[in-house]
């Protein structure tokens, strides 16, 4: 549930809540598979630099939308 009231009337939000087991993600940009590999990439980016330190680096990124379609998010 999010951390602000939503009213009873909201239909779209009254349909995710019914669906077992689902989350809602909400995103401060456009949900595009460069935006959510850019994201990704910035997140585990951090994971990996807090466990590993500088013994493991992650350099690429690669988000599939169909076997022949992928956003990428790199190092820079």
């Amino acid at each position: 549930m999010p951390s602000w009231p939503m009213p009873a009337t909201c239909r779209w939000w009254n349909f995710l809540a019914s669906l077992p087991e689902h989350k809602t993600v909400l995103l401060d940009c456009v949900p595009t598979a460069e935006n959510l590999a850019q994201r990704a990439f910035e997140i585990l980016d951090a994971v990996y630099r807090d466990s590993y330190g500088k013994q493991l680096r992650l350099e690429r990124l690669r988000l599939y939308e169909t076997p022949n379609c992928w956003a990428e998010a790199i190092c820079e």
